[in-house]
């Protein structure tokens, strides 16, 4: 009478953990996949409005490489790479981050390198190795301007 017992608590017990798995599994298939990216920069908005690749940022938010950071008219963002490089960006500007060398597309931004950092700034085909020195850089329609 006792193994019998034992039997049929095992049975209920292996029921349970099937019923368990049937129940959640099909939950588990309907979850979205999410892409995962490495970020290589902590972009800070200053003043409002600040968006990263059409996202808003407010207040700190990690940023990955290809990402093109825009701050509208009244926007001012801060952005710290992971090397250590600073740059600060002014209204009206859009640029695009990479690890390495981020590209100014338009507006006004102004950098500051790091020890041991090796980050490059493109601006109309002109590229800049910042180094541990400091560049303010300007594009516009018409005009490219780096001060070193």
């Amino acid at each position: 009478m006792a193994e019998s017992t034992f039997a049929w608590n095992r049975l209920r017990h292996w029921g349970l953990a099937l019923a368990v798995v049937t129940t959640l599994l099909p939950s588990c298939r309907s979850q979205k996949s999410r892409h995962l990216s490495a970020t290589i920069a902590d972009l800070q908005t200053v003043h409002q409005t600040v968006t990263a690749n059409d996202r808003e940022i407010r207040g700190v938010a990690r940023v990955a490489e290809g990402h093109t950071v825009v701050t509208q008219a009244e926007g001012l963002a801060r952005a710290r790479l992971d090397d250590g490089t600073a740059l600060l960006l002014d209204r009206n500007t859009r640029l695009r981050l990479g690890a390495k060398q981020s590209h100014l597309l338009l507006g006004r931004a102004f950098a500051s390198g790091a020890r041991g950092a090796r980050h490059e700034l493109v601006l109309a085909g002109v590229t800049v190795f910042l180094g541990e020195g400091r560049a303010g850089l300007e594009a516009g329609p018409k005009v490219a301007k780096i001060y070193a």
